[in-house]
């Protein structure tokens, strides 16, 4: 107790941890040791300390530390949440479910349950559990909102759209509720995205301006519009959207990025790079990613020498410390090889990233067979490696030519080097780094 009071968690941790040993009954001391584990950040140890001191509870109404249903109930909760600090959700829905069964009433524990199964992908388990809140209380705002979301999660598209009506019952509960306002709005915008990546220009208007029913000065959805105005071959109509837009944001660079990409897509170069100037008038600077994935855009549509422009603007407004090269060239690797090799060796030459440029180009090497070229790249990353002591570029490398040659290759150099136990290790760590 002294330790715990002067703040030094560990050392109380350690003696209630004894004392837990020598009494394997006490309610009290396998509260505390509990709370030592929780103060001390062991959320897992915490939570299975809670769950022994319910264990441990006493039994007789007339104990000094008996605790009624609903002190049991919020114990539980408690235990619960422990488990959600610890990612152990499984476990905390399992808790919530104990507490409930104390506590059938209680709302709130119920509420924390559906939340747990939505995040665990529980999503008809979630919404049955939301349909007994709602059950007791239809006007329940937390489970109204919380239901959208869980229906919106559906996999069934006619389940999705029934989502809005929940959020619009909270609205005309609360007319300004702002969570209700942002769930419908980008109900709508997500709507709007959908028939827009179906060429359905004027329904994803319609949805965008359903969207701005609920949060009117939303400058995005005003670029949005415009987006489709111009795709829709209604430049005209476009303008007063992006005037809007603007207005509100001048130097949001996603608001530009918006209206030169749909310039771009419908072939008008001259009002892009009219807008782009514009741009750099408002935002100082813009960023090299800006001019890259405008870059990128025009490279997949196979217009290499408007996509010159733009990559010689990034050169150009990158700042001196920016690896520029480098960063066209690994772009560039997924539309032109040749266009991703000659950045990469001018990336070399300037000494911009060299070692990443050289795996890069050991790559692209790889890809076009020439093995020879593809040693000397990767043999060159390492070097700088080992000088710089930069490990992730080691480990890239040595991953690199691991993969080289394709599947069937890296498949047999593995077993080679140590047989299938290798081939596991190679793929659970691959699976590790896909996670990060």
């Amino acid at each position: 107790h002294q330790a715990a009071i002067a703040n030094r968690w560990d050392e109380a941790q350690a003696h209630w941890k004894i004392t837990v040993e020598t009494d394997r009954s006490s309610f009290r001391l396998a509260y505390n040791l509990a709370l030592a584990y929780e103060q001390g950040g062991n959320y897992l140890a915490a939570a299975e300390a809670w769950r022994e001191a319910l264990r441990r509870r006493p039994r007789r109404a007339d104990h000094p530390d008996a605790l009624d249903d609903e002190q049991i109930a919020r114990l539980w909760q408690h235990t619960a949440e422990i488990y959600r600090k610890a990612n152990l959700p499984e476990d905390a829905i399992k808790v919530y479910q104990q507490a409930i069964k104390r506590d059938p009433d209680n709302i709130s524990l119920r509420l924390a349950l559906s939340e747990n199964l939505l995040a665990v992908g529980r999503i008809q388990a979630a919404q049955n559990e939301l349909e007994r809140i709602l059950g007791r209380d239809p006007n329940h705002i937390p489970a109204l909102l919380r239901m959208g979301e869980t229906l919106f999660r559906s996999d069934q598209w006619w389940v999705r759209l029934t989502a809005p009506r929940y959020w619009e019952r909270i609205l005309k509960l609360e007319a300004d509720h702002m969570q209700a306002r942002q769930a419908l709005a980008d109900y709508y915008r997500n709507q709007a995205e959908i028939d827009y990546s179906w060429d359905r220009f004027s329904e994803a208007i319609k949805d965008y301006q359903d969207a701005l029913k609920y949060q009117p000065n939303h400058a995005f959805t005003l670029a949005a519009i415009a987006n489709c105005h111009i795709r829709n071959g209604a430049p005209d109509s476009a303008q007063p959207y992006i005037d809007q837009a603007l207005g509100l944001a001048p130097k949001d660079v996603r608001i530009f990025g918006e209206i030169i990409g749909a310039w771009i897509q419908v072939g008008d170069y001259d009002r892009a790079w009219k807008f782009m100037r514009q741009a750099e008038a408002a935002i100082k600077p813009v960023p090299v990613e800006f001019y890259l994935t405008r870059a990128a855009q025009l490279l997949e549509m196979e217009q290499k020498e408007q996509a010159a422009l733009w990559l010689d603007a990034a050169i150009e407004q990158a700042l001196p410390d920016q690896p520029v090269l480098l960063m066209i060239g690994e772009m560039a690797m997924d539309y032109d090889d040749q266009l991703a090799r000659r950045y990469l060796e001018q990336a070399v030459a300037a000494g911009q990233a060299a070692g990443e440029a050289h795996l890069l180009l050991g790559i692209l090497a790889d890809k076009r067979g020439d093995k020879r070229a593809r040693s000397r790249h990767w043999n060159e990353a390492e070097r700088i490696a080992r000088q710089t002591r930069d490990t992730e570029l080691k480990e890239r490398t040595t991953i690199a030519r691991l993969m080289a040659g394709g599947p069937q290759a890296m498949l047999e150099r593995l077993l080679n080097m140590g047989g299938p136990e290798a081939v596991e290790d190679f793929l659970s760590f691959m699976e590790g780094e896909s996670d990060e």
